[in-house]
């Protein structure tokens, strides 16, 4: 058996196969229909042009009229044909009659000639036919030579005659016109063609059979009777044509053949449709085209327009064609009105159109290569950029005002290339304690979330899109996010840090503060990711108070040691100040312009962004100017150097502003208390050497003279550097406010101060061999001071 792998294999060779002589043949299909496709559009211009021309020659027949005062010589005949089925109507009682006069010439008289050798009958059936439409102009029956009785020829006319108000009028042709010759003359289209036809075809026969009446009560015999019977499509159309010689009028005639005994053709019945009264339709067809008969719908055609000569308007572009009812069979039966977004050059015109009639004249000349205006005249102006519909060239759509956006774009961009200076700044004093206390990285990230908010500002200034508009709110929630979350936890950090109550340091890092961050700026790109793909923006088209159009976007949703009071500063203004510009933005809405829409959202940026960077970063860059001059002035000259024992520190007063006292004397005091330290773990030596080895009282006094001078120089001390850094009494440390208390009560003061007021850890002497050492030594130290005294 075949595996499965290998049925497989076969499976996917043959969908390939097949799938190759699938597109094999549609390409070859597709070729095939390629000409097909060429011809109908050649056959289609082909079709064009000539109608083009037909239009010409009733033009120019309608102007040799005038010129020749209403006589013409001859039958102009168009080369195009109509649909003819809108007549249909009219051409069936033509065929009616012509099977009735089929049937009359079979039907003998008591005088044994035909029925319908009757001369008053067919005058009175050409005149009932006329009377039948207002369409129809005349009707004629006539007789083939010598077909009808002695008559040589015999063709009753009756059509509306203008001289008797388009009554109808009966004449006999041949009569009428001193033997008027048709069967020979080229003039008369409307015989030979349908001559032509019957003598080429024998029509269709029925039976009919007949009891005719004897008298009152007798019938005669059944009789059975055979008639050739024509139908609508066994007549002839001819093409439009000008009667000279009749009503002088445009005309298309139906006719169809009759017959007698011996089926052979005796003449015709026609009808003649008048073209005069009917609209010639040369606009384009459209969408919604007007019903037919009913025979067939959808083909486009009315019994009051031509709906053949549609297309061939010459209206330019900028226009559209209107059709002008009631103007009869005549060119240029349009005007040109200007199309939506185009408006007609002459302002105070009646009528803002362009007359087909003098366009097709003008085209005519411009054919002849004469003097004309077609080409410059009969355009629409276009409309000012964004307008629908205009009068004249009044803007329809708001222009901004660059006297108002460049600046402030300007002042944007020079704001956000400070903010971009100022990270740089961060990042060159990354290790300064100025920025080191207010957390380098958070400052970072604040600068990072204040140059998006001011991105905003320039994706707004440039026409609405998608993108941009997809762009706006994803820079102003991001960056509104990192500015505003990292300024709200560096605030709750500081309050936490001064509401705990245990003696347990609390350890809240810069790592921990940043996955807080982190979370936040999660959940804002989590719901503007949500956003952005269930309600994307739209753009929207607005309008000004003075009804310009517009477009806009719419929806289907601080410092170092004093860093709390500025950051609360920062936090209520975005608050109060985003709230009043907000509503500010939707009062004005329906009434406002992306000019002032652009102000609203530059003030309502900087109010959040610039007043953030104002408050955050101005004071540290200033008080790390004073900071880099206080540290200039503190260098002593070589002048003013002066030899100091080792364990006294001199500091020499200079001026300092808050923060700068603070510090220094913060260095200074921890210094002391390292040497005061130091001090006291030699006393407590001396102490255990004294408990463990006695000696004589004179020793005894030597020691103790030692400690007083000891005691006595460590409060002098210190008195001396409150004096010199102007300290208050409160915040020196114990041993110079109580100079005459005992060591055993001095050592205690000293670790409370140490532990309360510095955060230097110190190793206690007797808990670290490094102590005990530096102990031995210091003792020796006073052993030594000891013998000299």
């Amino acid at each position: 058996m075949i595996s499965f792998r290998v049925a497989l294999l076969i499976m996917i060779a043959l969908y390939q196969i097949a799938s190759n002589d699938f597109w094999s043949q549609s390409r070859c299909c597709a070729n095939a229909e390629q000409p097909t496709t060429t011809a109908e559009v050649e056959a289609k211009r082909k079709i064009k042009s000539l109608v083009e021309i037909a239009l010409r020659r009733v033009a120019d027949v309608e102007r040799q009229l005038q010129e020749r005062n209403g006589t013409c010589d001859k039958v102009d005949l168009l080369n195009i044909t109509f649909d003819e089925r809108r007549w249909r109507p009219e051409a069936l009682l033509t065929v009616q009659v012509a099977n009735l006069m089929t049937s009359l010439w079979r039907s003998r008289a008591r005088d044994g000639d035909p029925i319908g050798t009757n001369d008053a009958l067919l005058y009175h059936y050409v005149r009932s036919i006329v009377l039948f439409s207002p369409s129809v102009f005349g009707s004629v029956i006539c007789f083939d030579n010598y077909l009808y009785k002695n008559y040589t020829r015999f063709c009753p006319y009756a059509f509306r005659d203008p001289e008797f108000k388009k009554s109808v009028h009966v004449i006999d042709i041949v009569s009428a016109s001193q033997g008027y010759d048709y069967t020979t003359d080229e003039n008369a289209i409307w015989w030979h063609k349908p001559k032509k036809k019957a003598l080429t075809f024998r029509p269709e026969s029925i039976t009919s059979y007949y009891e005719v009446r004897y008298n009152l009560t007798h019938t005669d015999k059944l009789k059975k009777r055979v008639f050739p019977h024509v139908t609508f499509e066994d007549g002839a159309w001819t093409r439009p044509y000008f009667d000279c010689f009749g009503g002088k009028v445009w005309m298309v005639t139906y006719l169809a053949p009759f017959y007698n005994e011996t089926d052979d053709f005796l003449g015709v019945v026609s009808i003649d449709v008048v073209l005069s009264d009917i609209d010639i339709n040369q606009c384009d067809e459209q969408e919604s085209s007007e019903s037919d008969d009913g025979v067939e719908k959808g083909l486009g055609y009315a019994s009051d327009n031509l709906m053949e000569f549609m297309g061939t308007h010459l209206c330019k572009k900028s226009t559209e064609c209107q059709a002008i009812h009631n103007q009869g069979f005549k060119r240029g039966s349009y005007i040109c009105t200007c199309k939506r977004g185009f408006y007609f050059p002459d302002s105070q015109a009646s009528v803002k159109a362009f007359n087909g009639t003098l366009i097709e004249l003008q085209h005519d000349r411009y054919l002849r290569g004469d003097p004309n205006s077609y080409e410059e005249d009969f355009e629409c102006i276009r409309c000012s950029v964004g307008c629908d519909e205009c009068v004249d060239d009044k803007p329809c759509v708001y222009s901004s005002n660059s006297y108002i956006r460049l600046p402030l774009f300007f002042l944007n961009a020079l704001v956000m290339c400070v903010a971009v200076a100022f990270a740089v700044c961060v990042g060159i004093h990354w290790n300064d304690r100025i920025f080191k206390a207010s957390s380098t990285r958070f400052m970072e990230i604040i600068l990072l979330g204040a140059t998006l908010m001011y991105s905003k500002l320039i994706v707004s200034y440039f026409k609405p899109s998608s993108l941009r508009c997809i762009a706006r709110p994803w820079l102003r929630h991001i960056g509104f996010v990192l500015v505003y979350g990292s300024l709200a936890l560096k605030t709750w950090r500081v309050a936490l840090i001064f509401r705990v109550r245990s003696a347990q340091k609390l350890t809240l890092s810069d790592g921990v503060l940043l996955r807080r961050l982190g979370l936040l700026v999660l959940l804002y790109s989590a719901y503007l990711t949500v956003w952005t793909a269930m309600a994307p923006p739209d753009i929207e088209e607005a309008r000004t108070s003075d009804d310009l159009k517009f477009t806009r976007c719419i929806r289907n949703a601080p410092a170092a040691y004093n860093e709390s009071k500025y950051i609360s500063w920062a936090i209520y203004n975005a608050m109060f100040v985003t709230s009043f510009l907000m509503v500010v933005r939707i009062t004005t809405k329906r009434r406002t312009n992306p000019d002032m829409m652009y102000a609203l959202d530059f003030v309502l940026i900087h109010m959040d962004c610039s007043t953030v960077l104002f408050l955050m970063f101005t004071h540290k860059f200033l008080l790390l100017r004073q900071m880099q001059r206080s540290v200039n002035n503190a260098v002593p000259s070589n002048s003013n150097n002066m030899l100091v024992p080792d364990d006294e520190i001199v500091v020499e007063r200079i001026p300092y502003n808050q923060e700068d006292l603070l510090m220094k004397e913060n260095q200074v005091l921890k210094d002391e208390m390292r040497r005061l330290s130091e001090k006291v773990a030699v006393l407590q030596s001396r102490l255990m050497t004294d408990d463990n080895h006695p000696v004589d009282n004179i020793t005894s006094r030597r020691r103790q003279s030692a400690f007083t001078t000891l005691v006595t120089e460590t409060g002098s001390d210190l008195k001396a550097k409150r004096l010199s850094l102007q300290l208050p009494l409160s915040q020196l440390p114990n041993c110079e406010r109580g100079e005459e208390k005992s060591s055993k009560n001095l050592m205690p003061d000293v670790n409370k101060i140490q532990e309360a007021s510095f955060p230097l850890k110190l190793n206690r002497p007797s808990s670290s061999t490094s102590s005990l050492r530096s102990v031995s030594v210091h003792s020796k130290e006073v052993s030594q001071r000891n013998s000299s005294l």
